[in-house]
Order: structure tokens, then sequence, then C-alpha cells
């Protein structure tokens, strides 16, 4: 009816608040590797269906917000894009060390710049 599949259960829980279950799956609409994002909302006493929140094609924000959170996580295209998260990782660490090592050495040689125009000035000065 709405489109999608079911491929497998994930959890069920019961809200006493809202007096709902939800029921949370793996669906043809979720896009990451492991968990679903699909939820499924029954009333607790009728079992009447209340609502359906799918990952992606449904809101746009709700599919920006999932993509960004998916990537973010390396939870999309396999082991390929979580290497090359593993990479850019190892490369913004590399310039952040990098970064400091040469503010670093620049530091040292403004303050022995500074000590050899103290001394040259003193000789000159006498």
């Amino acid at each position: 009816m709405r489109g999608f599949s079911v491929e497998r259960e994930v959890g069920i829980y019961y809200s006493a608040e809202l007096g709902t279950y939800f029921l949370n799956v793996r669906s043809s609409r979720d896009f990451m590797d492991h968990a679903g994002a699909t939820s499924v909302a029954f009333d607790g006493d009728t079992g009447a269906f209340r609502s359906l929140d799918l990952p992606s094609g449904q809101r746009t924000g709700n599919t920006i917000t999932n993509w960004m959170y998916a990537l973010h996580m390396a939870n999309v295209f396999g082991m390929p894009y979580k290497i090359f998260v593993c990479g850019l990782g190892l490369v913004i660490t590399m310039l952040s060390v990098t970064g400091v090592y040469i503010w670093w050495k620049k530091r040292r040689a403004r303050q022995f710049s500074k000590v050899h125009r103290d001394v040259v000035a003193e000789v000159a000065a006498e």
C-alpha cells in the first residue's frame, strides 16, 4: 500500500503514555547497512494503524537527516566507504599534528630571533 516491503523485524516496544505499540523494522526504504529505521505505530487498545515513519521518500527532512547520520557513522556503501572514512580521519589527525608541530617550530624561531636581536642591540649600544 505504501510502496515498501519489510525485510526483517528489529524490535517492538509499547509507549504507555501514548497507548501505542511501535514496530521497528528494516524495510526496502532503509539505506543503512545494519539496523532499520522504519517505524510503524499501532493503537495499543484496538491494534489499528496509527502512523508510519519511513527513513527515505516520505519527508524530505527525515531523508536528509537519515542520510547525514548514515554517512557520518559510515553505515552505508559497505567496507569501501568505511575504509575511506577511516583514511579521512587519519588525514585530519595528521594535519592537526603537523599544524601544531609547525606552530611550535615557528614559536621557537621567534623566541630565538628576539634573543638574537636583544644581543645585537646590546653590542651595538656599547
